[in-house]
């Protein structure tokens, strides 16, 4: 947040969208997100501490968080 000027306390939509796409920039966040995907279902893997994702298309992702 310190690289990060806010308009105002309590900025509308669109600057909160700059900010939060300068920051997947900043820490390169875009490569491991899949946009305008939506999950279906979610379950927790307890043994193996991890989450079982499915989405509307069938795909199925393992994953920590």
């Amino acid at each position: 947040m310190r690289d990060w000027d806010w308009s105002e306390r309590y900025p509308g939509q669109p600057e909160i969208m700059r900010y939060l796409n300068f920051v997947a920039d900043r820490f390169d966040l875009k490569r491991d997100t899949h946009f305008n995907t939506r999950v279906v279902a979610a379950h927790y893997d307890e043994a193996a501490n991890r989450w079982h994702v499915r989405t509307e298309k069938g795909e199925t992702y393992i994953v920590k968080f």
